[in-house]
This record gives structure tokens, sequence and C-alpha cells, in this order.
């Protein structure tokens, strides 16, 4: 995965999102058309020390940038698209000066907001699950929270890039295990969303390393060993390499 948001105070007239389209997608969308396609995920964040930044992942771009930008106007998001795109000498000054002032201007403006958890979703009751896991796998030590998350943006899959949805993600600053709703589905097996609220928590109690070329890595060989304890994880597995493509079409 504490969720200010000073939405459309700044933005002209005519930058306008549908009325019925989530702010957080609305940026997804925004950023993604600025990139020309180039976009993989967006992570909204807190962090004020490093305010836009990105990866590449399969050719395309996982952007982690502060969630003061949800509302931003497109002149500013055709800034950080050109930061985000590799300008360099005055156009990366401009860009830099653009995402500063904007950041600036909406610091300390934006109250947080009360993180609502949504766990009983429409097949799947998430803190059942995850009380039942903790009790299975932790002896009921950790401390964790749990959501179902939101439908993701639909974006345009470059050529050659394969099929992505992210089912679970893990917040270590809130302790959260977020489940894409995807899985909220009477098709989907409930071992299988165990497995994935299973793979979560896992990530609160194994701390990412890194390797002998310094990468960083989430899934250690102890993160597998202990991920194969769970009766099911292969059987899951394999259920969700087969869906994947389904799965995508309702996010």
């Amino acid at each position: 995965m504490s969720e200010p948001f000073q939405l459309e105070l700044f933005a002209p007239p005519e930058d306008v999102r549908a009325p019925d389209e989530d702010p957080e997608e609305a940026l997804v969308r925004r950023l993604d058309e600025a990139l020309g396609g180039a976009l993989h995920s967006v992570v909204l964040t807190d962090n004020r020390s490093r305010i836009v930044s990105a990866r590449s992942l399969s050719g395309a771009l996982e952007v982690r940038i502060h969630r003061s930008f949800v509302g931003a106007p497109e002149a500013t998001l055709d800034e950080v698209a050109k930061f985000l795109g590799g300008a360099r000498g005055t156009a990366r000054r401009r860009a830099l000066a653009a995402i500063r002032e904007h950041f600036d201007r909406h610091r300390g403006k934006s109250r947080p907001r009360r993180r609502v958890l949504r766990q009983e979703g429409h097949c799947f009751d998430l803190l059942e699950i995850l009380d039942e896991l903790n009790r299975r796998f932790f002896d009921g030590r950790l401390d964790l929270k749990i959501t179902w998350g939101r439908h993701s943006a639909r974006r345009r899959r470059r050529r050659g890039q394969g099929i992505s949805v992210r089912l679970g993600s893990y917040h270590d600053g809130e302790r959260l295990v977020r489940i894409h709703p995807v899985l909220d589905h009477s098709s989907v097996p409930r071992h299988v969303v165990e497995s994935v609220v299973y793979h979560e928590m896992l990530h609160a109690v194994l701390p990412a390393s890194r390797d002998s070329g310094g990468r960083r890595r989430l899934h250690t060989p102890e993160f597998r060993r202990r991920e194969r304890e769970l009766p099911e994880h292969e059987q899951a597995e394999r259920w969700i390499t087969s869906n994947l493509e389904r799965l995508a079409k309702r996010r």
C-alpha cells in the first residue's frame, strides 16, 4: 500500500475527470497517456524525500509518486512524464522545478484521510481468512490489517508485454495487506485467496535481502520455502496461471 488528497483545487477548468472515475485511477490513466502507454503501474506514497521515482519492468515503468499528485493539472503531469521519460539538461531542470513547485504547494494542505478497511467481500471474508492463517502458521502473533483493494484502471497493453495483475500487496508502514477485488468472485476457489493472503503475510515476517550484485530480493529462498508450507500453494499457483487472462479482464 494516511491518504491525503488535494484533488482538483489547482486544476484548470478543462482538466476534469469523469464524475464516476476514481481520482487514483484517473492519475494512472493520465500518466499512462502522457507516457505514451509506457506505464506498468503506479504506487502512491507519502515519501517526502523521493517525490517521484520509477523503475523499468519488462520495458514499462513502475512509477512511485507522492499522492499529492492525484488531481494534478495536465501541465504538471506533462512535466512528470518528461522527468520519467529521461529528459536532460534544461528540460529536466524545468520538470524538476514543476514537480517541486506542485509538491510544495500541496504539502501540509491536506489532512490524512482515515482508511476504511473493506474486509467482507461478496464471496470471501478477508479478516476471517487472515485470522485463520495467523493461527495456523504464525501462532497468532501477527498484528496485521487487511482490506479488499480497488479495481485497477484499465491500461493499454503494449505489444509483446505480458498479462500482469497484482493480486496482493503488503504495506509495511501501515502493516496492511491489500487483496485485489478480482479474487472476490464465486469462480475463485477459497484456497487461491488463502494463498495470496498467506504470501503477503510472509512479507511481514521475512524482510527483503540483497543478492551478490546488490539487487533487492523480495522472494528469498527462505520465503519460497515458507510459501510451500501452505498445503495447497502449488495448486493455487496453477489455478492463477491458468486463469490470469480472465482475472485481468475483470480488473
